[in-house]
């Protein structure tokens, strides 16, 4: 998939409106909500450049939101580590 570092841009974005609640279901709740909103402004473009049609929306949605989800979370390990 092109455009990977657009992903890691947006996400990254993101991250840092995510607030941060002493629970850990509610991190995780809105993680969620951010990368949903983020999957949904890219399979958007990629609606508007004919890269996705009805039939593979699904397919491709899920796709692109496991793919956004498993970068933030990987980007948040790396700052584990770092600190």
């Amino acid at each position: 998939m092109s455009g990977v570092s657009c992903v890691h841009a947006l996400v990254i974005n993101s991250l840092f409106l995510v607030p941060v609640y002493p629970v850990q279901g509610a991190v995780m709740k809105k993680l969620d909500e951010h990368v949903l909103k983020i999957t949904k402004e890219i399979v958007a473009k990629f609606i508007e450049v004919g890269r996705v049609s009805p039939t593979t929306f699904d397919e491709v949605f899920k796709s692109v939101f496991k793919s956004v989800k498993e970068a933030v979370l990987a980007y948040g390990s790396e700052e584990k580590e770092e600190s």
